[in-house]
């Protein structure tokens, strides 16, 4: 429970929560951590164990990933307060990810995982070249979809 309320103080920078996406990662990762935690192991179930909890890593590294782009979000020049001519102050909405934008950086994260953990040799190194043009492009798409919606050049990095 502790776990889950620090993901959603993570995932929630912004007034509104309304990014359907980040709250099904933060509801995807709760039932994993619930799963990992209620579940009797044996031996015959560790490979299972180190899968679940190798899947929870994950989930949130991609948590505290989304986490990060929202925060970088925030220099955007079309969000955060405005000063008015008469002095005042006026407060622009600031932007979240979009459900687009938190399903590529999930996906972009899975293939990392997947470059990073499998044991990769000489009879399938064209299936990892594959994936690394795969995180290559969907990083562009990425990049394309937030500046499109950001729309003042910056670049984007977790």
């Amino acid at each position: 429970m502790r776990t889950l309320l620090f993901t959603l103080c993570l995932l929630a920078p912004t007034p509104t929560f309304a990014s359907e996406a980040k709250a099904r990662l933060v509801a995807d990762a709760s039932l994993l951590e619930d799963e990992l935690a209620t579940t009797r192991w044996t031996m015959d179930l560790r490979d299972e164990k180190k899968r679940l909890e190798r899947e929870v890593q994950l989930q949130h590294r991609i948590i505290n990933a989304v986490a990060t782009v929202e925060r970088a979000l925030r220099g955007c020049a079309a969000s955060g307060p405005i000063a008015t001519r008469g002095g005042g102050v006026q407060v622009v909405l600031q932007r979240e990810l979009s459900d687009v934008e938190v399903d590529l950086i999930a996906r972009i994260l899975r293939i990392e995982d997947r470059l990073e953990r499998d044991d990769w040799r000489f009879d399938n190194r064209d299936e990892k070249k594959a994936l690394e043009r795969e995180r290559e492009r969907l990083q562009k798409t990425l990049t394309r979809v937030a500046l499109s919606l950001c729309g003042d050049g910056q670049v984007l990095l977790f």
